[in-house]
């Protein structure tokens, strides 16, 4: 059985399958401008939720343990985790396959190290799956390349902050990507610093 070609114009085949390649987010497929907007927004919303979440964490942590320490250390982790994460975040809705696979070796690296202290949650397990598969999808997404009768990508009708998701990234991405991957190695270095202390 054989696909019809990609038409632009089909509105309501582009929708349907929109639809239904979301609920299949766990294998990504991308062989059209909506795949790569869809597989792209993932990544995105996926890591800025993980900085939210970080920045609860370290919050929670500074607040039951207000030592001196934890008053220098933790709003120092919590900024580099949220400006990895979030750079990250904008990083892979620009498709860059290299912060994926930092977001993978980050994940890999902190579900080790919980593994290593004799617990295996999922608060760990579910990061590392979700970066591989973000990382497949932009894999997947940077080696699309786009054609002038593609158009424009299909939006979910009520998008969320459009600005947020289309033009920050692009505006973030090529001017802070240095700072990206010097947070990561302080956010690292501090953790691992944590882990063997």
């Amino acid at each position: 059985m054989t696909s019809r070609p990609f038409d632009p114009k089909d509105i309501e085949r582009r929708q349907g399958l929109y639809v239904i390649r979301r609920f299949f987010f766990f294998w990504p497929i991308v062989d059209n401008i909506d795949d790569v907007e869809r597989v792209t927004l993932l990544g995105f919303w996926v890591y800025t939720v993980q900085a939210l979440i970080n920045v609860g964490v370290l919050a929670l942590d500074l607040f039951s343990q207000p030592t001196r320490f934890n008053l220098v250390v933790i709003p120092c982790v919590a900024l580099c985790a949220v400006a990895f994460y979030y750079l990250g975040a904008n990083a892979v809705r620009r498709k860059s396959v290299s912060a994926a696979i930092a977001q993978v070796l980050f994940a890999l690296i902190f579900m080790v190290d919980d593994r290593m202290h004799g617990s295996f949650h999922s608060e760990t397990v579910v990061p590392f799956l979700l970066s591989v598969i973000i990382l497949r999808g932009i894999w997947l997404a940077s080696r699309y390349v786009v054609h002038p009768e593609d158009g424009e990508p299909l939006e979910p009708s009520a998008a969320l902050g459009r600005a947020f998701v289309n033009k920050w990234p692009a505006f973030l991405w090529p001017r802070f990507r240095l700072i990206f991957w010097i947070c990561g190695f302080l956010f690292l270095a501090i953790e691992l610093f944590a882990a063997v202390t």
